[in-house]
This record gives C-alpha cells, sequence and structure tokens, in this order.
C-alpha cells in the first residue's frame, strides 16, 4: 500500500449542512489541530457559494459532479460542476492513486474494467 502524502478535510459539500464548514474553519484558526509530520494536511470549504445562500446547492449536487465522464467533460458549465473540477484538479490524483476526501467521491477505473468507488 502506498504511503499517504496528503489528507484533504472537506466541509461544506452541501452548503446547508454546517457542521464540516464549522470543523474546516476551526482547523483553520488552529492547524495544529491537523498537522501531522507523516502527511501534508490542508482543508477547503467545497461549496462556498451554497453555503453563503445556505443552501444545499446553487446550481446541481456538487458530490454527484465527481464522477470522472462528468469530470471530463467540456460541455458541464453548472457553478458545481466548475468547481468539482477545479478541486480535482488541485487534489485529485488523475486516477493513479487512490483519493477519498470525505463526502466527495473520486471514481478510478481499476484494472476489472468496473468502475469502483474507493
Amino acid at each position: 500500500m502506498s504511503k499517504i502524502k496528503r489528507v484533504v478535510i472537506v466541509g461544506g459539500t452541501h452548503g446547508n449542512e454546517l457542521t464540516g464548514i464549522y470543523l474546516v474553519k476551526k482547523f483553520e484558526q488552529k492547524p495544529k489541530l491537523i498537522q501531522r509530520l507523516s502527511f501534508e494536511t490542508r482543508t477547503l470549504v467545497a461549496n462556498p457559494k451554497a453555503y453563503q445562500i445556505g443552501k444545499r446547492y446553487v446550481d446541481t449536487d456538487l458530490n454527484r459532479c465527481f464522477q470522472r465522464s462528468c469530470l471530463q467533460n467540456p460541455s458541464l458549465l453548472s457553478y458545481e460542476e466548475q468547481r468539482a473540477k477545479a478541486i480535482y484538479l488541485t487534489f485529485g490524483t488523475g486516477g493513479s492513486l487512490q483519493a477519498d476526501f470525505g463526502n466527495i467521491q473520486f471514481w478510478q477505473k481499476h484494472s476489472n474494467s468496473q468502475e469502483k468507488h474507493i
């Protein structure tokens, strides 16, 4: 098994679910709570616009936008679709390594040609 190099703590996938956002903000104020010597730790509010308006999402459910077919489709332009692409480009692995960012789901093609949640 590969050594973990980075952990991203994500809150606010849905703008009306405040616990994750609260924790991300707390960790940003007190980073020593999550710092580790063996890997990099980052925080992210996944859907800040939905949080600002107090709704689950702006255009579409963000956690539905991380399927490979959505990430690779240039015609998908809603706020959450663009946000998913930006998050994946910043923190995703491009399919070369496994990644699981809490509520945000990344999909990876496995050798048996089936997509599997990791």
